[in-house]
């Protein structure tokens, strides 16, 4: 019943709570989500609850739920982690963002913002060669929280159409209505991206002027995530047993960064000691970070990683679980 719940999509829980799903992968019997709404008039009469605030701070969303719904915060042994995540029996509504988009184009009448996400999804699309199906609106918009700042958030599933969509970004950058970021408004992106890393400014403006999958169209901010199915991976999410060895920072060499432009993200590392194979993160900040051959300074939380299948153990960073975690290009 809830096999292809991904990233992008929304929770409700019985509780009212609004969750965002993380990643592709689940475990049996529970999604794992994120906690990003929550009604204003918590512990008074949450069933007639209507008014929302958003929470938007990893450590203050699990502060919340560890005080007032400590049911949505699961320990795994495999992983010896504890996860934020909605148990099936608390799922109340599920919110599809290819289904949302669906009913968004087939209203009569739009206000200004909706016909902006029915322009751009249909530049995209006519441009890209992707299938309607193939994309979603997430965000705000999705449970109807939106307000007239609200930037628009897309989504592409499956690996296939994100490649043919990610293919045919530079030649949607060559119509008017689509810009990347620059000048102040570059300046201001990247100040509320990476609020902890004033020291590094100047080269995130850099990095961030370079990526295809943001801008803005006509006036309002847009962010793409390309996200895979759950038949794209080919292994599942308890086919590993995860040791977290602390914080590090540490100097890397990227070897790839094909799968760098999904959510979640990876980069393949040239071999070090210990043997890091990848950096990984579930923050779509963290896509089109660097590329293949640089050289990087990084900050994260050091995994050991056993896959079950095969005995062969193995190294990971992971990124974004702290606004101070960090993916530089460096020379050398």
């Amino acid at each position: 019943m809830f096999k292809n719940i991904v990233e992008s999509y929304l929770i409700t829980t019985k509780d009212k709570l609004i969750f965002e799903v993380k990643g592709v992968l689940h475990p049996s019997e529970r999604i794992i989500a994120y906690l990003r709404y929550v009604p204003i008039d918590i512990g008074k009469n949450k069933a007639s609850t209507t008014k929302y605030r958003k929470i938007v701070h990893l450590p203050e969303r699990t502060a919340f739920l560890k005080k007032h719904y400590p049911e949505y915060i699961w320990y795994h042994k495999k992983t010896r982690r504890q996860y934020q995540s909605v148990p099936y029996e608390y799922i109340q509504a599920v919110h599809n963002p290819k289904t949302f988009l669906k009913h968004l184009r087939l209203k009569p009448s739009r206000n200004n913002t909706d016909e902006k996400i029915v322009q751009l999804t249909d530049l995209l699309v006519h441009v890209s060669g992707i299938n309607y199906e193939d994309i979603g609106i997430t965000g705000s918009h999705l449970v109807y929280l939106s307000n007239n700042e609200s930037d628009i958030d897309l989504t592409i599933f499956g690996k296939e159409a994100c490649l043919q969509f990610y293919n045919s970004i530079d030649k949607i950058f060559t119509y008017e209505d689509i810009q990347a970021y620059e000048d102040k408004a570059l300046e201001q992106h990247v100040k509320f991206r990476w609020p902890k890393l004033e020291r590094y400014q100047t080269k995130l403006q850099e990095i961030e002027k370079q990526k295809k999958l943001q801008g803005f169209f006509k006036d309002k901010e847009f962010f793409i995530r390309l996200v895979m199915n759950p038949e794209d991976i080919p292994y599942q999410f308890d086919d590993f047993e995860i040791i977290s060895l602390g914080r590090i920072e540490t100097t890397l060499q990227i070897q790839d960064h094909q799968k760098a432009i999904f959510t979640p993200t990876e980069y393949e590392i040239v071999p070090t000691e210990p043997e890091i194979s990848k950096v990984i993160s579930y923050r779509s900040r963290f896509c089109e970070q660097v590329r293949k051959g640089q050289y990087v300074k990084a900050y994260g939380r050091l995994e050991r990683v056993l896959n079950l299948d095969n005995n062969i153990t193995s190294y990971q960073l992971v990124l974004g679980e702290s606004n101070e975690d960090y993916l530089i290009p460096i020379e050398k």
